[in-house]
């Protein structure tokens, strides 16, 4: 069962195109979308693909995800808060934000 999220559909999709036609992305374009492509690289002085190597979809780290598909990971130094101060914590920054 496919329960990997909309954004990492959308992900997922951009990355065939991605395999599909490498001219079209560079590394601020592929972003997160290059993460499920096995063998990319980009070019230190330019940031496009660089070419010559085989592009493939990564399967493994696809399946991995899934299991994860609809949640969200908070990671926290605070280990005295409780769980649900944990995940208050986000919302209360967004609050205070620009």
């Amino acid at each position: 069962m496919n329960t990997i999220n909309n954004e990492g559909e959308v992900m997922m999709q951009r990355a065939k195109d991605l395999i599909k036609h490498p001219t079209k992305y560079d590394e601020v374009t592929s972003a997160g979308s290059a993460s499920y492509v096995i063998n990319i690289s980009f070019s230190k002085d330019t940031g496009e693909i660089v070419e010559g190597k085989y592009l493939e979809l990564n399967h493994e780290k696809i399946k991995e995800e899934e299991k994860y598909g609809g949640y969200y990971s908070i990671v926290t130094s605070e280990l005295k808060m409780s769980c649900r101060q944990n995940a208050e914590l986000p919302k209360k920054l967004l609050l205070c934000s620009p």
